[in-house]
C-alpha cells in the first residue's frame, strides 16, 4: 500500500466511522489460518506460506506449505472456523487455486468464513474501455518504491498498459522489471513481451473475459518469480471456483467489512492495496 492510501484509511479508522477493533484482546478458542500471509504474526493464526527466492520472509513467521505443490492443508475435515488469503491467487494457475479452494471447503466448519482479497481484473478493464487511467495511476508510486522503472523510449502511457502489467506481469511491454533480462532472455521461446497495437486490436475483437485469457494463457507458475501475476479475477470467476468446490453461500465483500470481527482488524487484515481490490466472503 502506498504512504498516500495508508494515511487516508488511518484516519478513516481513527475517525470511528468505520467501528472496527484495533485488537482482538481475548482468545476466542476459533481456529484461524492466513494463506500466503507471508510475514504476518498474529496470536491465534496459523500463518502458511512457502520459501522462496522473490520473498524474504523470515521462515520462523510462517509454517511451510506450498500451493503450487497441491499440499493438503494440515488440518482435518471441519476443523477451522476462518481462513484469510490476500493477493495470492493471482500467482497462481487455475487449476492450484482449483487445488486451493477445494481443500478450504474441506476444512473449513459449517458456517465457517473463507475471505479472499484479489486484485480486480474489471477495474483495470473498464478503465481501457473508457480509455481513463486515472483510476490506476496510483499503482505508479508502487512501482517506483520496488525498482520498476519504465522502459527507455516509452513516454506515455494508456490504461492497457496497467491491465496487462496486472494481470500478466511477465507480458507486460512497458515495465523493466528486476531480473526480467534474466527469466525471458530475447532468444527463448519464452520471450512473449505483447505488442502495445496487438494488444489494442485482441482488446476490441475478444469478449472480456477471452481477452484476460489471452493475456494469461501462456504463462505458469515459476517459484523463483513467484511475485509474478500470471492470472485474472473477478468477482465471476471467483464464483465459479466457490461453486465447483460446494460453496453456496458467498457475495461482495467490502473493505474490512467481513462478516467476522476477527479479520476486521486493521491494519492486519484487508491492507494490501484496497484501492484496487476485490473482496469476496464465502460461508459453508
Amino acid at each position: 500500500m502506498s504512504f498516500d492510501e495508508r494515511v487516508v484509511i488511518d484516519n478513516f479508522i481513527r475517525s470511528g466511522v468505520a467501528g472496527y477493533p484495533r485488537k482482538n484482546k481475548k482468545a476466542d478458542g476459533l481456529v484461524k489460518i492466513n494463506i500466503g500471509g507471508g510475514d504476518f504474526c498474529r496470536e491465534g493464526w496459523f500463518n502458511l506460506d512457502f520459501s522462496n527466492e522473490h520473498y524474504s520472509w523470515d521462515p520462523e513467521a510462517f509454517i511451510e506449505y506450498d500451493i503450487s505443490k497441491k499440499e493438503r492443508l494440515p488440518f482435518g475435515d471441519e476443523t477451522v472456523d476462518i481462513i484469510y488469503i490476500s493477493h495470492v491467487i493471482e500467482h497462481l494457475e487455475n487449476h492450484h487455486v482449483v487445488f486451493l479452494f477445494a481443500e478450504i471447503f474441506r476444512c473449513l466448519k459449517e458456517c465457517g468464513v473463507f475471505r479472499l482479497v484479489v486484485p480486480n481484473a474489471d477495474l483495470f478493464y473498464y478503465s481501457v474501455l473508457r480509455d481513463d487511467p486515472s483510476p490506476i495511476l496510483f499503482r505508479n508510486k508502487f512501482f517506483k518504491s520496488h525498482g520498476v522503472s519504465f522502459k527507455s523510449g516509452v513516454t506515455s502511457l494508456d490504461p492497457i498498459h496497467y491491465l496487462i502489467r496486472e494481470i500478466a506481469t511477465p507480458r507486460s511491454f512497458v515495465w523493466s522489471l528486476p531480473g526480467q533480462h534474466r527469466r525471458y532472455g530475447e532468444n527463448s521461446e519464452n520471450f512473449y513481451f505483447i505488442d502495445s497495437n496487438a494488444a489494442k486490436e485482441k482488446f476490441k475483437k475478444l469478449s472480456k473475459c477471452d481477452f484476460y485469457n489471452y493475456l494469461c494463457e501462456e504463462l505458469s507458475f515459476v517459484p523463483k518469480y513467484s511475485g509474478d501475476h500470471i492470472n485474472w479475477w473477478n468477482y465471476d470467476k471467483i464464483a465459479q471456483f466457490l461453486s465447483r468446490e460446494g460453496f453456496v453461500n458467498f457475495f461482495v465483500s467490502s473493505f474490512l467489512g467481513s462478516v467476522t470481527l476477527q479479520m476486521r482488524e486493521w491494519p492486519h487484515f484487508d491492507s494490501t492495496r484496497p484501492m484496487m481490490s476485490l473482496y469476496v466472503e464465502a460461508i459453508k
